[in-house]
């Protein structure tokens, strides 16, 4: 497929996950909500990847990089995976002042149904569903461009698709990151375990501080600015050479990433991209900001 027809292909499916979760969240259904969200996500993937499918028309592992996974490297790409968690708080933590934290305040809603449930519908399904679209099908969609051009396109539409400003940021660098996994092992498990890795560490950690305790509750001091700054800062200090290793280990292990010789140099920012970007401001950026919700 071209670039635009990639970009078109994005469009839908950005229209198309917004309409779905659109009528799951506010049509009343008779069931429990974590079963809606499964569904939901379900209703959302499947149907937009047995499409990109149909209309390519070639091997499924060409795609969706269903290549075997090293020990060493899936080891390596999942530990990166946790070690890089400090940078995304850092983040959070200054968009703080411009957006509330969605992630949590949605687990908080998702978490009535307890942990294991939590963990399906946040850690598994993303996991799995999310790696499938941006590393299969949209960084296998675009080497066209050369692998280069199709890393960072992949990780620019994965930011764009969380329809937020804060969660855009970090998953636009954990698209690079991903990215390159996929096209360095040729394996979409070096992505699908740190994604599940992230996922799940942040659901324990917000399903626990989130729930209840009338024990404590009334004796939790307000944590300043400052004090959280500190304290991720640290954190991203300690990561900072742990990552720079792991890094290295990986890039030794993978030195070079095959480019094609063939680059198309298509133009990217065709309508269908510059609609996407509109709906994720109009949609996902300014009604999330503190100073328009307030």
């Amino acid at each position: 497929m071209s670039t635009k027809q990639m970009n078109r292909f994005y469009l839908v499916t950005l229209v198309y996950f917004l309409v779905v979760s659109f009528l799951f969240y506010y049509l009343p259904l008779p069931i429990p909500r974590w079963i809606s969200v499964f569904v939901m996500q379900c209703l959302i993937y499947i149907p937009i990847l047995l499409l990109y499918l149909f209309l390519s028309k070639q091997p499924v592992t060409i795609y969706f990089s269903l290549h075997k996974l090293e020990v060493k490297d899936g080891l390596i790409c999942t530990a990166i995976g946790f070690f890089v968690q400090p940078f995304m708080s850092m983040i959070v933590l200054l968009t703080s002042f411009i957006q509330p934290n969605l992630v949590q305040e949605s687990i908080k809603n998702e978490s009535t149904a307890g942990l294991i449930p939590l963990l399906l519908i946040s850690a598994v399904q993303p996991a799995i569903f999310e790696e499938l679209l941006f590393r299969g099908v949209f960084l296998s969609g675009y080497q066209r461009r050369g692998i280069r051009s199709a890393i960072l396109i992949s990780a620019f539409l994965f930011g764009l698709f969380h329809m937020n400003l804060q969660q855009a940021l970090y998953a636009f660098g954990l698209g690079i990151i991903f990215a390159i996994f996929v096209s360095r092992t040729g394996s979409i498990l070096s992505t699908i375990l740190p994604h599940f890795l992230i996922n799940s560490y942040n659901s324990i950690i917000s399903y626990f501080v989130t729930k209840p305790n009338p024990v404590t509750t009334s004796q939790v001091e307000t944590i300043t600015f400052q004090d959280q700054f500190l304290f991720v800062g640290l954190q991203c200090l300690i990561c900072l050479p742990i990552l720079y290793i792991l890094f290295y280990l990986f890039f030794r292990r993978h030195p070079v990433s095959p480019v094609s010789e063939l680059e198309h140099k298509e133009f990217f920012w065709t309508i269908s991209i510059c609609l996407s970007i509109l709906i994720f401001v109009g949609l996902g950026v300014i009604p999330t900001l503190k100073w328009f919700i307030s």
